[in-house]
Formats: C-alpha cells, structure tokens, sequence
C-alpha cells in the first residue's frame, strides 16, 4: 500500500503522513478522497448494502465454498432477489425495480406537463 509506505517514511506524525501519502496519490495520477475524519456520507449507501448482504447471505451460506462458488451465489443474491424481491424502508417498501419504474414513470408524467 503506497500510503501505509509513505507514513512509514515520514516519521513525522500523522499529519506528515497524510501529506505524503497525498502526495503519492497524486504523483500516480489519481484524484485523492477529499473525505474529512467522520465524514461517512459517501460511503453510507455502500457500507449498508454490504451489511445486509452479510446479515441475509453470508451467515447462511457454507463455509468453505470456493471462489466461484461464493462470486455465483452473491450475484444469484443481488439479481433476483436484492434487486427485485427485496423490499427497502428507504424505496418506500418496494423493491429497486419496483422502484424504479415508479420514479420513471413519475419522470416522463412531469415532462408531458
């Protein structure tokens, strides 16, 4: 990890290894994370699908299965069932697809307006 490097060079604290690292972020071209400590926002979406994937699959799936086995078995989660079974409080109890048309069809009624 090019940042856990950086720190381990800096010996100057946290704040010079922050900097460093930034700075070899930069050097490679990409754009850093403009996240402050505490700031989750970005990543909230994220962390709470990947809890639930957690709580409803993960828990219940074997253990020891292999790699392909674990990549089919989460996409066989996602597809059918988190995208168009499973209803979400924040949809309103509706399902992502359910959802969506709903929002789509909401759209194209305010631009007939």
């Amino acid at each position: 990890n090019m940042c856990k490097r950086a720190g381990q060079r800096a010996g100057g604290g946290a704040m010079d290894a922050r900097r460093d690292c930034r700075a070899a972020v930069v050097r490679r071209g990409a754009v850093p994370d403009m996240r402050r400590k505490g700031d989750c926002g970005e990543n909230a979406m994220a962390e709470s699908f990947f809890g639930t994937l957690e709580q409803e699959w993960v828990k219940q799936s074997r253990e020891g299965s292999g790699l392909a086995e674990a990549r089919a078995a989460v996409i066989d989660y996602i597809v059918p069932f988190y995208n168009h079974e499973r209803r979400h409080s924040t949809l309103g109890q509706k399902s992502p697809v359910v959802f969506e048309r709903y929002w789509k069809a909401a759209n194209q009624q305010t631009k007939a307006a």
